[in-house]
């Protein structure tokens, strides 16, 4: 699932609808920005994912949130 051109907080809707294992893309670029990475750094301080790099080239980096199985969570 890719949010990196999507409006601020999408980022909780796309993590509702993820399953366990579901990668996020959420920014793409050199370092890390948008309005997103605030949301994936929480969401990774509750528990809920892992957070990841890809790199896709000199300088482009994708920046990916992994959906965690949760306590409780049918997905």
């Amino acid at each position: 699932m890719d949010i990196v051109k999507g409006r601020k907080g999408e980022f909780w809707s796309a993590l509702h609808e993820a399953q366990t294992g579901e990668k996020i893309v959420y920014s793409r670029g050199v370092t890390c920005t948008g309005y997103h990475r605030v949301d994936a750094m929480e969401a990774y301080n509750r528990g809920l994912v892992t957070l990841v790099q890809r790199r896709n080239g000199p300088a482009n980096f994708s920046y990916i949130a992994i959906k965690l199985k949760t306590k409780g969570s049918p997905r």
